[in-house]
């Protein structure tokens, strides 16, 4: 009995290697697209922790802050809480919230003396006209940095804004805008906090600066 054998042609030969080539940039591109998939996940749900945790920062000191001291287009001061409950701004009472763009990373911060701090120094009192500015407060948070805490929020910040429809030191509401993420698909999340144990009734004007009542001249 004959057995007949015989090789490929080049034609079939060229058509499987087609083929095989075919079906390996298929693979190729579905692992891509799920690599891609999987990267961007990841990226939007950490844009998306980042951007919650500066809401949630600001909706907990609204819960207990008596004053929005000081806000910027994209920062904000509160006097977070009085501690001591003697009425009078204390230096280690004040937590500044803001965009920080000075590196090569774009971040929003929360910045505040230690609650651990127990040296008399960073328990002054703050007159409340020096805490109605951004750049007094920086500076005096900045006077002691051995007790300060300066902690990112959110990282990939495009954007942040902050609105008050009263101005401060009267401001009983903060509106909070953050942009978050890659420029291409960025996620805005907006949050209002409101002052639930606010001393705005003890503000006035003396002198056309602003004053506390309850503080010490």
């Amino acid at each position: 009995m004959k057995i007949l054998t015989h090789g490929f042609t080049l034609v079939e030969m060229v058509l499987a290697m087609a083929v095989t080539a075919i079906v390996g940039l298929s693979v190729a591109g579905v692992s891509v697209g799920l690599s891609n998939a999987y990267a961007n996940s990841e990226d939007y749900y950490d844009a998306l922790q980042g951007g919650r945790s500066v809401l949630m920062q600001a909706q907990s000191l609204g819960r207990t802050a008596r004053l929005v001291t000081a806000t910027a287009s994209d920062s904000v001061v509160f006097w977070a809480c009085d501690t001591n409950a003697d009425g009078k701004i204390n230096r280690n009472e004040l937590t500044m919230i803001y965009w920080d763009r000075s590196g090569n990373d774009s971040v929003v911060r929360m910045e505040r003396i230690s609650p651990a701090a127990t040296s008399s120094l960073v328990k002054d009192q703050v007159m409340l006209n020096t805490a109605s500015s951004i750049a007094s407060v920086s500076s005096l948070l900045s006077q002691y940095s051995q007790y300060r805490e300066n902690s990112p929020l959110a990282n990939d910040v495009l954007d942040f804004k902050v609105v008050t429809p009263t101005a401060a030191p009267k401001a009983t509401l903060v509106q909070l805008e953050v942009t978050v993420g890659r420029k291409e698909h960025p996620l805005t999340l907006r949050s209002t906090v409101s002052l639930r144990a606010d001393a705005t009734a003890n503000v006035g004007k003396a002198n056309n600066l602003w004053v506390l009542t309850t503080e010490t001249p």
